[in-house]
């Protein structure tokens, strides 16, 4: 399937990070700016349903990737909807990580769908820390202006 034309409607927005961590048996939450997703947009490759980002940590600890997921905003109930993946795809898990102070790029499939409406987008990412106590909630978030 061809989504081109929807990667190439794409206009990137904010990335909004939440980081986790245990402090003895209290959840601490804060807004973490170290960790940065960038779209790249021009890649030739985007034919092949995968959306290709640059994800740069800059904070002090590798950070492993745990899983993906492609929502769509539905404003007629103020709701996120995750898009729907084929029911024969498995998701690679090939257990990406990140050192510190160092940027990778990965490639995030895109669920086809019949049609992607104009609107507001996310990618949501999940990435711990090496040793697990910290959990970082990634939002990023982009507008399509695709028309079909």
């Amino acid at each position: 399937m061809d989504i081109s034309h929807f990667i190439h409607s794409i206009e990137p927005g904010e990335t909004i990070v939440e980081e986790k961590q245990m402090q003895g048996k209290e959840l601490i939450t804060r807004k973490n700016e170290n960790i940065k997703v960038y779209f790249l947009l021009q890649d030739s490759c985007s034919k092949d349903g995968f959306l290709n980002t640059e994800i740069t940590n800059d904070t002090n600890d590798t950070i492993f990737y745990m899983n993906d997921l492609f929502s769509y905003y539905k404003e007629s109930n103020d709701s996120w909807l995750p898009l729907v993946y084929p029911s024969n795809y498995v998701k690679n898990d090939i257990g990406y990580s990140i050192p510190s102070q160092k940027s990778i790029q990965i490639k995030f499939f895109l669920p086809p769908q019949k049609e992607y409406p104009k609107g507001k987008y996310k990618l949501q990412l999940l990435f711990h820390s090496a040793s697990k106590d910290t959990y970082y909630y990634i939002n990023k978030f982009f507008l399509s202006n695709a028309s079909k």
